[in-house]
C-alpha cells in the first residue's frame, strides 16, 4: 500500500493568478503589481501596499469585489483533486483573509494557512496579522506534524523556498527567473502533470523505505529468536 503524504501548496502563482497585479490593474495603481517574485521582503512590501490602498481610498469591500472576478488557472481544480488522492492537502499562502475567500471556495479548499487583514471601522485595511509572523512558510510542517508521512511542497516564489526545502520533496511551479537563480538546487516545472508524477514518486519511495525497514526489523527479530533457541535448547 502506498504511503499517504502531507501536501503543502502555495496559492498565488500555482493555483490562481497573482492577486495584487490584478488589483493594480483594476484600481490603476501600478505599484501594487510588485510581488514577492520581485521583492522578498514581504513585511516591507505589505506596508507599501497598504499605504497605496489608503492613499487611493480603496477599502476591503472593493478589494473583495475585484478579486471575485479572478478565476483559477486552467487545470488547477483537477490538479487539487488528483493531489488529494495522495494525501492531505494544505494551502500555505501569503495571501490574506477575507481577500482570498471567493477563490478558496471555487477551489474547494479545506485547510489553509494564510494571513488576515485587520479591518478598521471605516472599511479600510488598518494592518496585517501574520499566521507565522513571517518567520517562513516552512513552519507549516510543524502545524501538521506526522513523522510517519512524507511531505511534499509546491510553490513559485522566494517566500516558498524554505517550505520546499524543508519538505521530503518538492518543486517550484512556473517560477520567475529571479527565483530560479536563487534556487538552483530545486526542481522546476510548469506542468501539473509533472507535479503529480513527482508527488507519486515521493509516496512510492516512502512506502519502499518503510517496507525495507519492516523487513529489516523482522530479520533482526528472527535472528534474536534463533540465538535464544541455540542458547536454550529444549
Amino acid at each position: 500500500m502506498m504511503t499517504t503524504s502531507r501536501i503543502f501548496c502555495d496559492l498565488e502563482g500555482v493555483l490562481i493568478p497573482e492577486m495584487w497585479p490584478h488589483l493594480a490593474e483594476i484600481f490603476d495603481i501600478e505599484e501594487l503589481s510588485i510581488t514577492t517574485r520581485d521583492i522578498p521582503d514581504y513585511r516591507g512590501l505589505m506596508r507599501n501596499r497598504l499605504r497605496l490602498l489608503r492613499e487611493n481610498g480603496v477599502g476591503i469591500e472593493g478589494i473583495c469585489r475585484a478579486i471575485a472576478a479572478l478565476k483559477p488557472f486552467e487545470g488547477a481544480i483537477d490538479f487539487l483533486e488528483r493531489a488529494r488522492s495522495f494525501g492531505h492537502v494544505v494551502i500555505v499562502s501569503d495571501s490574506f483573509s477575507p481577500m482570498n475567500v471567493s477563490l478558496l471556495k471555487i477551489l474547494g479548499v479545506g485547510d489553509i494557512l494564510c494571513h488576515r487583514f485587520i479591518i478598521g471601522e471605516d472599511g479600510m485595511i488598518a494592518g496585517c496579522a501574520y499566521w507565522n509572523d513571517l518567520a517562513g512558510k516552512h513552519l507549516c510542517l510543524t502545524r501538521y506534524p506526522g513523522r510517519d508521512r512524507p511531505t511534499f511542497a509546491i510553490g513559485d516564489a522566494f517566500n516558498d523556498l524554505s517550505m520546499i526545502r524543508a519538505a521530503t520533496s518538492g518543486v517550484l511551479f512556473n517560477p520567475s527567473p529571479a527565483t530560479l537563480k536563487a534556487a538552483p538546487d530545486l526542481q522546476a516545472t510548469s506542468s501539473y502533470d509533472i507535479v503529480v508524477t513527482l508527488l507519486e514518486e515521493t509516496c512510492r519511495q516512502s512506502s519502499g523505505r518503510k517496507e525495507n525497514e519492516r523487513f529489516s526489523r523482522g530479520r533482526a527479530m528472527g535472528g534474536q529468536a534463533t540465538r535464544k533457541q541455540q542458547e536454550n535448547p529444549l
